[in-house]
């Protein structure tokens, strides 16, 4: 059943609200993917806090146009009938991540990525899979804590270390430094 103009209208200012409040658009087609792997997907994108809608190409051409978002470098004629849009919030390198993990799934080849934007900049296939391969803010967080850690580290073991290697010489003097400490600290 074709949809009315009223629901074309709902449609398309439904996609300008979610272009005006997401910082990472994802476009995508896909032919021959059930439905279960695309509600994998849906699901794997919210858990990141983003969504996966599937609009008609007409659709997005008038809601592209409405809020004044310039895909050239995007061919979306490569879709068949519709355009997986992605529609993210803050971890893009998620967003991406999970897109693109999707699509280079055997099962998922007939799945391609057109395109993107990140913060209102187009970007193309190949920025999408190279920000995928990038590591995510908690791991990059992890590597700089870890660095901080190593010299601490080292420098436990070597002050471990130089108490061992004076604690023999210590040990016949010990009685009298003990007791000297426990004076001080009384």
């Amino acid at each position: 059943m074709p949809l009315t103009k009223k629901q074309k209208g709902e449609i398309i200012n439904s996609v300008v609200e979610k272009f005006s409040k997401s910082k990472t658009l994802i476009f995508t087609y896909f032919t021959k993917i059930s439905v279960e792997k695309i509600k994998k997907l849906r699901k794997n994108l919210k858990m990141k806090g983003s969504d996966f809608k599937v609009i008609k190409k007409s659709l997005l051409g008038v809601a592209l146009e409405k809020a004044k978002i310039n895909i050239e470098g995007i061919d979306v004629e490569k879709a068949f009938d519709a355009v997986g849009v992605v529609f993210g919030g803050k971890d893009q390198i998620q967003i991406a991540r999970a897109v693109s993990v999707f699509a280079r799934a055997k099962s998922n080849e007939t799945f391609k990525v057109l395109g993107g934007a990140f913060d209102g900049q187009f970007a193309g296939v190949e920025k999408i899979t190279a920000l995928a391969r990038m590591s995510s803010q908690e791991e990059l967080y992890a590597r700089l804590l870890g660095q901080f850690k190593a010299p601490l580290s080292r420098l436990a073991y070597v002050l471990k270390a130089v108490s061992e290697k004076r604690q023999p010489a210590n040990a016949e003097s010990g009685a009298t430094t003990r007791q000297a400490s426990l004076d001080c600290c009384l």
